[in-house]
């Protein structure tokens, strides 16, 4: 694992640079990250140290997406489609099944309001 300067020139002739840090994560895969600044690339360099040795880091590029996450949350029933099944459908408050029919098919019989005092 390093971290080092790298220059060069672009087709305009303008001179450019950047910090690399180079590592080889758990799987023993190599992985480049580039820095505007010495003082981030080694804050990364310390923490992926720190992550490679105790077999946590996952690479940018080998992370799942927000959305693979939230499809991953859901298929576990830990989502709020869950919740609504659980809480919400199966609760004594939840609209009877008749009142989701026409009105024409159902006989559905209300008590008498009765005005309170």
């Amino acid at each position: 694992m390093s971290v080092r300067k790298r220059r060069w020139i672009t087709r305009t002739g303008e001179e450019r640079e950047v910090w690399v840090v180079d590592y080889v994560a758990q799987d023993g895969s190599r992985h480049l990250k580039t820095f505007a600044k010495k003082k981030a690339a080694d804050a990364f360099h310390s923490q992926v140290n720190v992550d490679v040795a105790a077999g946590i880091h996952t690479p940018h590029s080998k992370s799942i997406t927000v959305a693979e996450a939230a499809d991953n949350w859901l298929a576990q029933g830990r989502g709020p489609r869950a919740h609504y099944d659980r809480r919400v459908r199966r609760s004594p408050q939840a609209p009877h099944p008749a009142a989701h029919r026409p009105t024409e098919a159902c006989e559905l019989k209300h008590a008498p309001h009765q005005r309170l005092s």
